[in-house]
């Protein structure tokens, strides 16, 4: 019988559950990415950047399954940018639109019922416990990790 000393466990879906209509968190969170653009002095995006946004990630999304090749949300936002003929944005302008749109979907997450009481049964027994995503962004993964209480 094979020792097991650690336990990974997924966040999303595993140890926090969504309950909102992915496709109105989607808009919601492209309208805060294009608002929080604009707030920082770009206002002459297209007016459907935040479609255009969305179009680039599901591209994102069905690429990734043929090439395996993982990239940050803020490295698609800003390659789309680009692509506009808009650069050199200051990283903290990239990050505060990362931080606003993914504020829209953190508040549709929620902690499992049994997470804390199976995660605290299972250290008790010595297992050394970890979480894993595949989240496009280091920052909302904290952010959620820390709503969930799931740190420690």
């Amino acid at each position: 019988m094979t020792a097991f000393y650690g336990i990974l466990f997924d966040l999303g879906s595993t140890l926090i559950y969504f309950d909102g209509n992915w496709e109105e968190v989607f808009a919601g969170a492209d309208r805060e990415v294009d608002a929080a653009l604009r707030e920082a002095g770009y206002p002459h995006l297209r007016a459907d950047f935040p479609n255009t946004f969305r179009q680039r990630i599901r591209k994102y999304h069905a690429d990734r399954e043929v090439d395996l090749i993982e990239h940050t949300t803020v490295k698609i936002l800003d390659d789309l940018l680009e692509e506009l003929g808009i650069q050199d944005i200051p990283q903290a302008v990239l990050d505060r639109a990362m931080a606003r749109m993914y504020a829209v979907s953190q508040a549709h997450w929620h902690v499992e019922p049994d997470t804390h009481e199976t995660l605290a049964a299972l250290q008790a027994r010595g297992y050394r416990l970890g979480v894993i995503s595949n989240a496009a962004n280091h920052e909302d993964v904290s952010t959620l990790v820390d709503k969930a209480g799931v740190r420690p």
